[in-house]
């Protein structure tokens, strides 16, 4: 049950309302054998119609609609994974509203025993389809979303990403410039979209996903040789993720994706993806993840020796960032 507390006047919900419940499919999954990073974002779209019919606003995601909420900035932390036939349900609350915008909270629960699987921070503004232009929220939008403030829980805070407001310094000629790896690349098919013709929002990091095998045995180089493991039990683990997304792509839109190494330590590396427009030069998304080094049959993370260290040192790209 749902518990709630009084503070400055309005009551702070613990973990917000339900807005969906399921299970893990096979299909989910990646090649780690848990749920896949792209698919934590169509659980956020689903819960993103439901919190929007209690903030007054159904039907912006039908066909046809004239506006529409869009995401624009994502904080995402990867708590317990979630395998094959695991049980899920997904709460969600409001962090804070302004004019403009809504930070959203949403966080994945397994159902069996309590725990967070994620918790998914999620900035939204009010849009205009056919243009774009941003739309400031009602009075009645801003009154109801009150009514839904949840505190942020101590598992959702940020732990190795910055949360600060940051102007992306992603381009074609940018990553050019770095020497970023391709990771990814193609075009943007129907089946890919929302009613609204827009890139759905699990999408942006399909491309990720998608290139992540390539950008982690790069960086990772001969990790398993100082390891004295073969290769192919060492995957990697995203544990959190700051996700801006600037434009959001049509069918027949291409993408490139680029990415690069921005830091290690002992445990993790920090990496750096651009999703660029190569028609433009111009970015369609950035995001900046930070991931384990991962025993695939121990189910435990890896540490990373100071050889395997001083390889990376070699490849990080100075002063990348989102």
């Amino acid at each position: 049950m749902t518990s709630a507390r009084s503070c400055g006047g309005r009551v702070i919900q613990d973990d917000g309302m339900e807005v969906w419940r399921g299970s893990v499919n096979t299909w989910d999954c990646d090649q780690m054998g848990h749920l896949s990073a792209r698919f934590y974002n169509a659980l956020v779209r689903q819960g993103l119609v439901g919190i929007a019919a209690r903030l007054g606003l159904s039907g912006t995601f039908r066909a046809g609609s004239d506006t529409t909420l869009v995401v624009t900035d994502q904080h995402l932390r990867f708590l317990r994974e979630a395998r094959v036939a695991a049980p899920l349900h997904m709460t969600a609350g409001v962090l804070s509203s302004s004019e403009d915008s809504l930070i959203l909270q949403f966080l994945l629960h397994h159902t069996r025993s309590g725990e967070l699987a994620a918790t998914m921070r999620t900035t939204v503004k009010l849009a205009d389809v056919a243009s774009g232009a941003v739309l400031p929220l009602s009075a009645e939008v801003r009154q109801r979303a009150d009514g839904l403030t949840i505190a942020v829980p101590e598992m959702a805070k940020p732990r190795s990403v910055a949360l600060d407001p940051v102007e992306t310094m992603a381009s074609l000629s940018a990553a050019d410039g770095y020497g970023l790896m391709c990771a990814s690349r193609g075009a943007v098919g129907v089946e890919n979209c929302d009613v609204l013709g827009r890139l759905r929002l699990e999408g942006f990091l399909a491309a990720v996903t998608e290139g992540m095998p390539l950008v982690g045995a790069t960086l990772r180089g001969d990790l398993a040789d100082y390891l004295e493991m073969p290769a192919e039990r060492i995957g990697g683990a995203m544990i959190e993720y700051r996700l801006l997304y600037q434009r959001y792509p049509r069918p027949g839109d291409r993408f490139e994706l680029r990415s690069g190494l921005a830091g290690f330590d002992a445990r993790t590396m920090r990496i750096v993806h651009w999703l660029l427009d190569p028609d433009s030069g111009l970015p369609w998304f950035s995001g900046e993840g930070v991931t384990l080094s991962f025993d695939l049959e121990a189910r435990k993370a890896l540490s990373i020796p100071p050889e395997a260290q001083a390889a990376m040192a070699e490849i990080v790209v100075p002063g990348l960032g989102l």
